[in-house]
């Protein structure tokens, strides 16, 4: 049996289910958790289950209500690690030995009663690994497996499931709804700019800058006829005192918290997308379904300090700027 390990916000975990997806139709005995949502409560907790209806067949230790403290046993064994790609750099390999020490680690041998298991930890760039599922036995792979190559064989399919539940009867849908229209109505181009935790770290420092966003939009004018911008974005005020947009500009403001996904969604609607080097920001390109889109992306999606290989993070066809 192999277990993926879901982790992170919306976006991340999109990338788990469409690779547990994928591959779960050629492994039957492949399975997930969402166990991790117990002890961590970063960003929403689970969404997909909220946000596209999604069935958790094939998902298992979900519910499980633990105590952080029983999850954290004093007496551990240690368990069987392997590392399944000889391209690990040296200091990963460290890493993945000490793994033990590791929260996560810690979860996952209290779920399988201190039963020796693989490991594949993947380190969270979006390098393919072939051959993932050779090794016979318990498995645990933890991941966020962000390489379309998993799973574009099902495109189609993966599009249908990433359905976003329909909108309500509120004050902010009713925005949308007006928003959704006006996007219909022109050539729309989304513009994603993600700053709060990005801002305070280190591996995102100067990547994505004011002038990406300026020569996108610019380069968006030579291709696109009378274009309409829709701004979406945690720091909105930042954005309006920034970026040299046109007058008829729109600003997303009103979908927050729980409700942060409809911005993924309206970026989805729009005929053309600007995206910032986020997981939450390629899906809302990724699910547009405009077959002459124009998807510009930053040269660079994270610091070379942080040692991640990205280069493969998005297609080919997408322009980086």
């Amino acid at each position: 049996m192999k277990i993926i390990i879901f982790a992170g916000g919306l976006g991340n975990q999109m990338f788990q289910y469409a690779f547990f997806y994928a591959n779960r139709k050629k492994y039957r005995d492949l399975k997930a958790t969402t166990f991790w949502y117990n002890a961590n409560k970063s960003h929403n907790g689970f969404e997909l289950d909220k946000v596209f209806n999604i069935s958790k067949e094939g998902f298992i230790f979900s519910k499980n209500k633990a105590k952080k403290e029983k999850i954290l046993p004093e007496n551990e064994k240690k368990a069987a690690i392997s590392n399944n790609s000889k391209e690990y750099t040296e200091k990963k390999q460290k890493e993945l030995q000490n793994v033990s020490n590791s929260k996560l680690t810690k979860i996952i041998r209290y779920i399988l009663n201190n039963n020796p298991f693989l490991t594949f930890k993947e380190f969270g760039d979006s390098k393919y690994f072939e051959n993932i599922f050779d090794k016979k036995g318990l498995m645990i792979l933890s991941g966020y497996w962000q390489n379309q190559r998993y799973f574009i064989e099902e495109k189609d399919e993966i599009c249908k499931i990433f359905q976003f539940i329909p909108l309500e009867n509120t004050e902010n849908d009713e925005k949308n709804r007006q928003i959704i229209e006006k996007i219909n109505a022109a050539n729309s181009v989304s513009i994603h700019v993600r700053r709060g935790d990005y801002i305070s770290n280190s591996w995102f420092d100067g990547v994505v800058t004011t002038e990406y966003y300026q020569k996108s939009v610019d380069f968006i004018k030579t291709k696109v006829q009378n274009p309409q911008f829709f701004v979406f974005s945690d720091d909105l005020d930042w954005c309006k005192a920034e970026l040299k947009l046109p007058d008829n500009a729109v600003f997303v403001d009103w979908n927050s918290g729980k409700n942060s996904f409809r911005d993924m969604q309206l970026m989805s609607l729009c005929r053309h997308n600007i995206i910032t080097n986020s997981s939450f920001s390629w899906w809302g390109a990724w699910l547009n379904r405009n077959a002459e889109k124009i998807v510009v992306r930053p040269q660079k999606w994270i610091s070379e300090s942080s040692g991640l290989d990205f280069s493969e993070i998005c297609p080919e066809e997408w322009v980086a700027l």
